[in-house]
């Protein structure tokens, strides 16, 4: 199986981001760093890769940028994302669905030069597609067994799954009542 850190390994990145979106919207970003478990860096991560996959939306296209080059005005906001977070080189690739649409981004950044770095992710990106459709066709799945179809509200199992959950955190509080 292929990981974050693979594709790190691969790049001499030291931070790989995967983000998933539906739509013009990001929806969920995972993140690797390397030797760091800090939760401040996962949360700057996880923004950074907010940022990567929202440029990615608009631009479309794969990229390899650099600190050191002269930064065209095409490419003038994510130098002012480079610079926010320190990163001197920034890869990234947009990861395309079974029906062609853009469905998450892959990007590796690093303070110093990357290594390989289309190549990398172009290899990698078909097992990364295939697991953010698994990811989706999971979510779609779980939304459909909790929400009403015709309403978009929570359905009993919803409902009741609640019911459990705060009976264990709240267990001598307690009232209910089912109306149809």
């Amino acid at each position: 199986t292929i990981s974050l850190e693979h594709v790190a390994q691969s790049t001499k990145a030291k931070i790989v981001l995967l983000a998933s979106t539906a739509g013009e919207y990001v929806c969920r970003c995972y993140t690797w760093q390397e030797g760091s478990e800090d939760r401040e860096y996962k949360r700057q991560n996880k923004q950074l890769a907010k940022e990567i996959a929202q440029d990615m939306l608009l631009r479309r296209e794969a990229y390899e940028v650099s600190a050191k080059e002269v930064l065209t005005k095409e490419f003038e906001g994510l130098e002012k994302i480079m610079n926010r977070y320190s990163i001197g080189s920034l890869g990234s690739i947009p990861i395309q669905g079974q029906e062609g649409q853009i469905i998450g981004v892959l990007a590796v950044a690093a303070q110093d030069a990357l290594c390989n770095v289309m190549a990398a992710l172009t290899s990698v990106s078909y097992s990364f597609s295939m697991a953010l459709d698994n990811i989706h066709a999971y979510e779609t799945i779980e939304k459909m067994g909790t929400t009403d179809s015709l309403t978009g509200l929570k359905n009993r199992n919803s409902y009741e799954d609640m019911l459990k959950k705060y009976e264990s955190d709240h267990p001598k509080r307690l009232a209910c009542v089912y109306a149809d």
